[in-house]
């Protein structure tokens, strides 16, 4: 689950869990999603500052959720071969391709809304472009368990799309073969709600969306610390 690609379907009288009918519909898409944002770079320069703020005494543990095709872990494990990652998707066929992309990591078929039940505590906690898939409660339910779930000085990135919140609703696609529940967050709101965790906000960043968006956004990237 991830940005922008709203060329995505979705099945008649879907469930009115979001999150899990997104994530059947990656799976169903899984190929086209990574062709088109595996090699996506416009957002790796904050991915290096997070892995240059690493814990380097030790090997870190990373965890990835959602995961997708594995992009995010592959550059962490590049930078830091040493790092114990850990990625997690609800869709499978993403987790297949993620092990294969990257078979220096570990990947589960899991849910980024239940983080708090995985063992042990990591040094930092990604979520790339999975919190449109979230309502505003489970985003903000994602962010408060990740700030128990991160070691002391533990790092937190985040990415999402950025618009009004009365924005959300149902997407199609412009060929018209598929339709995700979208959910838009203003930067500032989240922002607020990322530091009302306990996080102290590092680096923070509005970009314009990759070539490859079905419609152009504005992504917003945090990098944040648990205070």
């Amino acid at each position: 689950m991830s940005p922008n690609d709203r060329a995505l379907d979705e099945a008649p009288g879907a469930p009115q869990d979001h999150a899990a009918a997104a994530g059947a519909v990656f799976d169903r898409h899984a190929e086209r999603y990574r062709d088109k944002f595996m090699d996506v770079a416009i957002y790796d320069r904050f991915y290096r500052e997070l892995c240059a703020r690493l814990p380097v005494d030790r090997p870190p543990r990373v965890l990835d959720a959602p995961c997708g095709p594995g992009n995010v872990a592959r550059f962490v494990l590049n930078e830091r071969p040493d790092a114990d990652l850990l990625g997690i998707d609800l869709a499978p066929r993403m987790v297949e391709i993620a092990r294969a992309e990257v078979p220096a990591a570990r990947f589960e078929v899991g849910d980024c809304r239940a983080i708090g039940a995985l063992p042990g505590t990591f040094d930092a906690i990604v979520n790339a472009f999975g919190l449109p898939y979230l309502t505003p409660d489970e985003a903000d339910a994602f962010l408060a368990t990740a700030a128990g779930r991160l070691a002391p000085d533990g790092l937190l990135l985040v990415s999402t799309m950025t618009a009004l919140p009365a924005r959300a609703g149902w997407e199609t696609t412009a060929n018209g073969e598929a339709r995700l529940f979208m959910t838009y967050h203003a930067a500032d709101e989240l922002l607020a709600r990322i530091a009302g965790h306990g996080f102290e906000v590092l680096t923070q960043a509005l970009l314009d969306s990759p070539p490859g968006a079905a419609a152009p956004t504005r992504d917003l990237i945090v990098l944040a610390r648990r205070a």
